[in-house]
């Protein structure tokens, strides 16, 4: 399984952008490690998403953003997914946004508060 990961899709940065309810309060480094483990977790699921992309995409390598609110619960509110380089398919872009919906993190580190996502990843045909 890892190896499948490994070759197939790649996070191309750990770069994750948080908005807090509370400007004095920053993410600790284990909420941003919690977070990617979790999101990792599910990326095989958000590949066969991109999978149903491929017929119409020509490029044989895609970035795919997502963008999302992980609310005060853990659950993902607002979910969002683009590229920029091609146009995502309505097929393939319903499916990501249906997989992020079922995802669920742990709660932000502000107490009532909300984090907010913005992470890119490298799909490999």
């Amino acid at each position: 399984m890892k190896n499948f990961l490994s070759k197939s899709m790649h996070i191309i940065s750990a770069v994750v952008f948080f908005s807090c309810s509370s400007m004095d309060q920053k993410p600790q480094k284990s909420y941003v490690e919690k977070f990617q483990n979790s999101f990792k977790s599910n990326l095989p699921k958000l590949k066969e998403c991109y999978l149903l992309q491929i017929p119409k995409e020509e490029e044989k390598e895609s970035i795919v953003l997502f963008d999302f609110i992980i609310a005060n619960d853990g659950k993902v509110k607002e979910p969002n997914a683009y590229a920029k380089s091609f146009v995502l398919g309505k097929s393939a872009k319903e499916c990501m946004i249906d997989e992020l919906k079922k995802m669920q993190f742990e709660k932000p580190m502000s107490e009532g508060g909300s984090t907010t996502i913005h992470q890119p990843v490298y799909f490999q045909n």
